[in-house]
């Protein structure tokens, strides 16, 4: 189990990394606010998902499949939790 002082650390990492922050800008958030910034981050990550999932999907019908969608090519649909490596292949040896 982690540690707060651990827990603590990995945020300020995340911040620092996945948002810009410096250790004094997330030391200054209020919960709120962090929460704010984490979601802020999510709909980003899942915008570029998108967008690669698309690049995917016009790939797959360049090679004959025109059956494939965006979807296929998302890597976590919120709700269902991430693919398997196993699912992943069998939808990329579906397209040939």
């Amino acid at each position: 189990m982690q540690s707060l002082r651990d827990n603590l650390k990995a945020e300020i990492a995340f911040a620092r990394v996945n948002l810009g922050m410096s250790r004094e800008e997330f030391m200054r958030q209020t919960p709120e606010e962090w929460e704010e910034a984490v979601k802020a981050w999510q709909a980003k990550e899942e915008r570029e998902n998108r967008r690669f999932a698309r690049i995917c999907m016009v790939l797959a019908w360049s090679a004959g499949n025109t059956e494939a969608t965006e979807m296929d090519f998302v890597p976590q649909l919120p709700g269902t939790g991430q693919q398997t490596p196993e699912e992943i292949e069998a939808i990329l040896d579906s397209y040939g």
